[in-house]
């Protein structure tokens, strides 16, 4: 009976300590009201980390990179900001994902 206590008790304590750390992971997770990638500048970082291992360095030594914010919520970066005829890039502004990538023609 002493043990049977002891473990119904302990599997009380563990169930709340679970509970507990899945309320904080909750309570901390948010998206930023800008999303998370709010400016050109994280938009042109993001894409040059994606380029990278797909394309390697050859296209970092092209100029004129742009980040362009479409509508409000997908940045097109590239070559003046375009995707028209060259390298691009479509990404989320609230979450960052890669929406599309092309070296272009």
């Amino acid at each position: 009976m002493k043990y049977s206590a002891c473990f119904l008790l302990g599997l009380l304590l563990s169930a709340g300590n679970a509970s507990a750390q899945t309320k904080a992971t909750e309570s901390t997770s948010a998206t930023p009201e800008a999303g998370f990638v709010p400016n050109a500048a994280t938009a042109l970082q993001i894409a040059k980390a994606v380029w990278l291992p797909l394309y390697g360095k050859r296209n970092y030594g092209q100029q004129h990179w742009q980040a362009v914010l479409e509508g409000d919520s997908v940045w097109v970066v590239g070559i003046g900001g375009s995707h028209k005829g060259g390298a691009y890039i479509r990404m989320s502004k609230r979450d960052g994902r890669i929406l599309e990538t092309t070296l272009g023609k």
